[in-house]
């Protein structure tokens, strides 16, 4: 290797060394799931093989597959950050690829109305129906939701805690309880030492699930997703 000359470093190096310098974020389950579904197309590339031409194809599969732009957007993200980290961080590569990202819809809104949130509430398992039902009582993001410990819970004031690290905005967040998100705490109970919400004891990474989709579906409700709970009139 000549003394300018960059090491050789194929796709799978890259991500693999990024996992390691990533296990503080907090989407790091959905850039795994992402990072899966390209993997078919990036194993065998090494890093100064991949332009811009590869990376559209990739895009453009996953637009195939009829999901949203913000969708492929977030698949987009996460190897354009390890393409930029293999650059200028790792000195792996000499360059990093245009990447098109797609234009997303952000004035979308969906509210859900009360006869959808009783029919929706109907047909959901369990431990989605109390999840949702503690969105729909305190307005808290999904990852809130899911990330939710006994330790920031005071029944008796009537309050949970956010903390800065699992909040958007980076401060802490101070959550009134009102009766119904009471309620729902209680039965939650002796589950789980540590955890609010479970399923068969174990903490639940996901809300979005199959089970979520089937109880839309049978309840007659589209266009809607999880994060639209918090849109509730």
């Amino acid at each position: 290797m000549h003394l300018n000359e960059k090491p050789q470093k194929a796709w799978p190096d890259a991500v693999t060394r990024w996992f390691e310098e990533s296990k503080h974020k907090r989407t790091l389950d959905e850039d795994r799931k992402n990072l899966r579904w390209a993997h078919p197309y990036l194993h065998r590339y090494l890093l100064c093989d991949i332009d811009t031409d590869v990376v559209e194809k990739i895009a453009k599969a996953e637009e195939a597959t009829g999901v949203k732009p913000a969708t492929v957007n977030r698949l987009l993200a996460v190897i354009r950050s390890i393409l930029r980290k293999a650059k200028y961080d790792w000195s792996w590569t000499n360059t990093v690829p245009k990447i098109r990202l797609r234009k997303e819809d952000n004035q979308r809104i969906r509210w859900l109305t009360q006869n959808e949130a009783i029919l929706l509430l109907k047909e959901l398992p369990e431990h989605l129906r109390n999840m949702a039902g503690f969105t729909l009582a305190t307005g808290l993001r999904a990852s809130n939701v899911t990330e939710l410990c006994w330790k920031d819970v005071d029944l008796q004031r009537a309050h949970a805690l956010i903390h800065p690290e699992q909040s958007k905005s980076k401060k802490a967040i101070p959550i009134p309880l009102n009766e119904d998100a009471i309620n729902i705490l209680k039965k939650q109970i002796g589950k789980n030492p540590a955890h609010v919400f479970t399923y068969k004891g174990k903490s639940i990474e996901a809300c979005s699930t199959r089970a979520w989709k089937k109880a839309l579906k049978r309840a007659n409700i589209s266009n809607f997703r999880w994060h639209d709970l918090r849109h509730y009139v």
